[in-house]
């Protein structure tokens, strides 16, 4: 899917044709808060930084690597 879905709080959600949460070029999750997480169909994934900018740790298909 390319459009977010926006749930009742103003949260957007991406998600493939699966329905796992999952978006190439941004987070799949974005808060109204500011806080987000980064998914690649449905695992955590981001392969050159943080996968949230709360929880700062690193994970590549799912595998925290730092």
């Amino acid at each position: 899917m390319n459009n977010p879905q926006i749930d009742d709080y103003g949260t957007k959600y991406w998600y493939d044709k699966n329905r796992k949460f999952h978006r190439e070029d941004a987070p799949a999750i974005e808060y109204t808060d500011g806080t987000f997480a980064w998914r690649w169909h449905g695992k955590y994934h981001r392969d050159n930084g943080e996968f949230s900018n709360v929880i700062h740790k690193y994970f590549f298909n799912g595998k925290q690597i730092k």
